[in-house]
């Protein structure tokens, strides 16, 4: 549930790397010849892969047919999809009725066909709303829908039902949920009226799992991106490494205007910022990060994050969290962690954009 600011150009990648040497690599600086580029829909939005085939071809409908699967899977926009189904107990589950607290609640309780897409997000998911202090949440989609960002008709709210909105939090949050996997079927119990979106780790999924079926086809230089997150791996086309523009995080920024460039290679990094997607009713603003502990839009002085960590699913889970979090919290946050590092967009009370880094960041920055 947001919107990226990485943005991936073949013709501005090309230009961009020609225009420094990886001294790292002096001895071996002829090109690669034969890079092989894939591109295409997926997720509500684009996928492109650049790939050295010198070796192996790969094939558009390869590809394609790997993201279908995720999406049947993945996607609440597909009726039929596992997470669909997770969210339709009146087609495809039961109610029970469980003894909770001393009290006697209802509960949708959903067995399906093992899913391994489903099964891996939804355990990433899990781990990472424990790590996050659950301020990374995939139970909020009926948040979501409410303020007019979800798969239901978008529209803008002009009377808000404060009742309603705490109402749904009595049933928001991953510690009500209990799952279970088996070697062919699956079960989800959640409360009545919960429902899951993954959307907000599915594409760094996705670019996990198509490098990971490129790695295992023998390709060792290659760069795959989905909606803005991006996993990289060995070198590019000018033999250098991957070079990656991040845009500036204002509304209507041209899409080359980029705050900086980042020399990036075996890591993936994805980006969450509120400063495209909202609306606005009289004076204020609401965005699409809803935060799972007080149902509202979250609004706060971070305007967008982008994360660097070892995996894809990872920074794409994470820099939502951070935009809930709010500057402070998520710096200190990104800091805990070895693996992590990120880049913070704020503004001052002159609403000019002010960049910062983690402590690590500064290395991924290509200097001039």
């Amino acid at each position: 549930m947001k919107h990226l600011f990485i943005l991936y150009l073949t013709s501005l990648v090309i230009l961009i790397t020609g225009c420094k040497r990886d001294n790292n690599h002096s001895n071996n600086d002829s090109p690669v010849k034969d890079y092989q580029k894939i591109s295409g829909q997926t997720m509500g939005t684009t996928y492109n892969i650049s790939v050295d085939s010198s070796q192996v071809f790969l094939s558009k409908k390869q590809i394609d047919s790997i993201l279908i699967d995720i999406n049947l899977s993945l996607s609440t926009y597909i009726d039929s999809s596992t997470i669909s189904k997770c969210n339709s107990p009146e087609k495809y589950g039961e109610t029970i009725t469980l003894l909770e607290n001393g009290k006697y609640k209802t509960f949708d309780r959903i067995t399906l066909s093992r899913d391994d897409h489903f099964i891996k997000n939804y355990e990433k998911a899990k781990q990472i709303f424990l790590e996050s202090n659950g301020h990374f949440d995939p139970t909020v989609m009926p948040l979501v829908n409410y303020w007019g960002f979800g798969y239901e008709p978008k529209k803008a709210i002009s009377k808000i039902d404060t009742q309603k909105v705490q109402e749904m939090l009595t049933y928001t949050g991953m510690e009500k949920l209990e799952f279970r996997t088996g070697d062919e079927t699956m079960v989800l119990i959640k409360p009545e009226k919960a429902q899951l979106d993954f959307s907000a780790i599915a594409k760094g999924y996705a670019v996990d799992y198509l490098s990971d079926f490129l790695s295992a086809q023998g390709l060792q230089n290659y760069m795959v991106e989905i909606g803005g997150e991006v996993m990289t791996r060995g070198r590019n086309r000018q033999n250098q490494n991957w070079k990656i523009g991040l845009s500036t995080p204002k509304e209507y920024s041209a899409i080359d205007d980029f705050s900086s460039i980042l020399d990036i290679t075996e890591k993936a990094i994805a980006s969450s910022g509120n400063y495209r997607i909202y609306y606005k009713v009289g004076q204020k603003k609401y965005g699409h990060e809803i935060n799972p502990r007080t149902g509202y839009p979250e609004m706060n002085e971070l305007l967008g994050v982008s994360v660097v960590a070892p995996n894809c699913i990872e920074a794409d889970a994470i820099a939502t969290a951070c935009m809930i979090m709010g500057y402070e919290e998520s710096r200190a946050y990104i800091e805990d962690y070895m693996q992590l590092e990120a880049c913070f967009f704020t503004s001052n009370k002159d609403g000019e954009i002010i960049q910062s880094f983690s402590s690590g960041f500064e290395q991924f920055i290509l200097k001039e």
